[in-house]
Protein backbone atom coordinates (compact mmCIF):
# COMPACT_ATOMS: atom_id res chain seq x y z
CA UNK A 1 0.00 0.00 0.00
CA UNK A 2 1.41 3.55 -0.90
CA UNK A 3 2.40 5.92 2.25
CA UNK A 4 0.35 8.88 1.58
CA UNK A 5 1.84 12.05 3.52
CA UNK A 6 -0.56 15.03 4.24
CA UNK A 7 0.88 18.26 4.88
CA UNK A 8 -0.91 21.25 5.56
CA UNK A 9 0.18 24.24 3.75
CA UNK A 10 -0.58 27.76 6.12
CA UNK A 11 -2.63 30.26 3.99
CA UNK A 12 -2.30 27.85 1.27
CA UNK A 13 -3.79 24.80 1.59
CA UNK A 14 -3.06 20.89 1.94
CA UNK A 15 -0.41 18.73 0.41
CA UNK A 16 -0.87 14.82 -0.50
CA UNK A 17 2.43 13.68 -1.65
CA UNK A 18 3.96 10.09 -2.28
CA UNK A 19 7.11 8.32 -3.00
CA UNK A 20 6.07 6.73 -6.18
CA UNK A 21 7.95 3.13 -7.86
CA UNK A 22 9.27 4.72 -10.40
CA UNK A 23 11.53 7.38 -7.96
CA UNK A 24 9.67 10.30 -7.95
CA UNK A 25 7.51 11.89 -5.59
CA UNK A 26 4.25 12.47 -7.07
CA UNK A 27 1.56 14.65 -5.43
CA UNK A 28 -1.42 17.01 -5.60
CA UNK A 29 -2.09 20.27 -3.75
CA UNK A 30 -5.45 21.38 -2.76
CA UNK A 31 -5.85 25.25 -2.65
CA UNK A 32 -7.71 26.86 -0.15
CA UNK A 33 -9.54 28.36 -3.01
CA UNK A 34 -10.65 25.11 -4.36
CA UNK A 35 -7.97 25.09 -6.83
CA UNK A 36 -6.28 21.79 -7.93
CA UNK A 37 -2.37 21.38 -8.41
CA UNK A 38 -0.64 17.74 -9.59
CA UNK A 39 3.08 18.11 -9.23
CA UNK A 40 6.07 15.37 -9.66
CA UNK A 41 9.37 16.18 -7.75
CA UNK A 42 12.33 14.51 -7.28
CA UNK A 43 12.11 12.08 -4.36
CA UNK A 44 15.57 13.47 -2.25
CA UNK A 45 14.00 16.62 -2.95
CA UNK A 46 9.90 16.77 -2.80
CA UNK A 47 10.13 20.74 -2.88
CA UNK A 48 12.22 20.53 -5.95
CA UNK A 49 8.77 20.49 -8.36
CA UNK A 50 9.69 19.43 -11.53
CA UNK A 51 6.55 19.90 -13.10
CA UNK A 52 3.28 21.57 -11.88
CA UNK A 53 -0.06 21.79 -13.78
CA UNK A 54 -2.82 23.49 -12.16
CA UNK A 55 -6.46 21.88 -12.73
CA UNK A 56 -9.95 23.26 -13.21
CA UNK A 57 -12.92 21.86 -11.40
CA UNK A 58 -13.98 19.48 -13.91
CA UNK A 59 -10.63 18.66 -15.42
CA UNK A 60 -9.42 17.76 -11.56
CA UNK A 61 -12.96 15.52 -11.59
CA UNK A 62 -12.37 13.79 -14.92
CA UNK A 63 -8.46 13.07 -13.46
CA UNK A 64 -10.21 11.53 -10.49
CA UNK A 65 -12.50 9.58 -12.32
CA UNK A 66 -10.00 8.23 -14.88
CA UNK A 67 -7.58 7.35 -11.89
CA UNK A 68 -9.99 5.63 -10.18
CA UNK A 69 -12.07 7.45 -7.63
CA UNK A 70 -10.24 8.62 -3.93
CA UNK A 71 -8.76 6.22 -1.83
CA UNK A 72 -9.35 8.85 0.44
CA UNK A 73 -13.17 8.45 0.49
CA UNK A 74 -12.76 4.70 0.63
CA UNK A 75 -10.47 4.88 3.62
CA UNK A 76 -12.60 7.25 5.18
CA UNK A 77 -15.90 5.13 4.36
CA UNK A 78 -14.06 1.85 6.26
CA UNK A 79 -12.38 3.94 9.01
CA UNK A 80 -16.17 6.13 9.92
CA UNK A 81 -16.82 3.01 12.08
CA UNK A 82 -13.78 2.81 14.06
CA UNK A 83 -13.56 6.32 15.63
CA UNK A 84 -15.98 7.03 18.86
CA UNK A 85 -17.72 10.29 18.86
CA UNK A 86 -17.49 11.16 15.46
CA UNK A 87 -20.68 11.71 12.87
CA UNK A 88 -21.13 12.17 9.68
CA UNK A 89 -24.38 13.32 7.48
CA UNK A 90 -25.09 14.08 4.13
CA UNK A 91 -26.98 16.94 3.43
CA UNK A 92 -28.67 17.87 0.32
CA UNK A 93 -27.91 21.67 -0.86
CA UNK A 94 -31.00 23.18 -3.22
CA UNK A 95 -30.88 24.93 -5.90
CA UNK A 96 -31.76 28.10 -4.06
CA UNK A 97 -28.63 27.57 -1.37
CA UNK A 98 -26.00 30.90 -1.75
CA UNK A 99 -23.39 28.10 -2.00
CA UNK A 100 -24.61 26.96 -5.45
CA UNK A 101 -21.75 27.34 -7.87
CA UNK A 102 -19.11 29.12 -4.89
CA UNK A 103 -15.71 27.02 -4.43
CA UNK A 104 -15.79 25.10 -1.52
CA UNK A 105 -12.94 27.27 0.57
CA UNK A 106 -15.09 30.73 -0.01
CA UNK A 107 -18.00 29.02 1.86
CA UNK A 108 -15.59 29.13 5.41
CA UNK A 109 -17.90 26.58 6.11
CA UNK A 110 -15.02 25.08 8.41
CA UNK A 111 -14.92 28.55 10.10
CA UNK A 112 -18.15 29.56 10.44
CA UNK A 113 -19.79 26.10 11.42
CA UNK A 114 -16.53 24.23 13.33
CA UNK A 115 -17.49 21.29 10.70
CA UNK A 116 -16.01 19.84 8.36
CA UNK A 117 -16.80 19.02 4.51
CA UNK A 118 -14.85 15.82 3.51
CA UNK A 119 -16.41 15.33 -0.10
CA UNK A 120 -19.64 16.60 -2.42
CA UNK A 121 -21.34 14.54 -3.81
CA UNK A 122 -22.55 14.82 -7.87
CA UNK A 123 -24.84 12.08 -8.88
CA UNK A 124 -23.59 8.73 -7.71
CA UNK A 125 -19.41 10.58 -7.79
CA UNK A 126 -17.93 11.28 -5.04
CA UNK A 127 -15.43 14.86 -4.90
CA UNK A 128 -13.05 14.80 -1.91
Amino acid sequence: MVKLDETPLPGVGMRYDFDSRSGKRVGVITHRDGRREIFVARRDDPDACAESIVLADDEAEAVADLLGGSAVTRRLETSMQDIQGLAMDWLPLPDTSPFVGELLGSTMMRTRTGTSIVAVMRGQQAVP
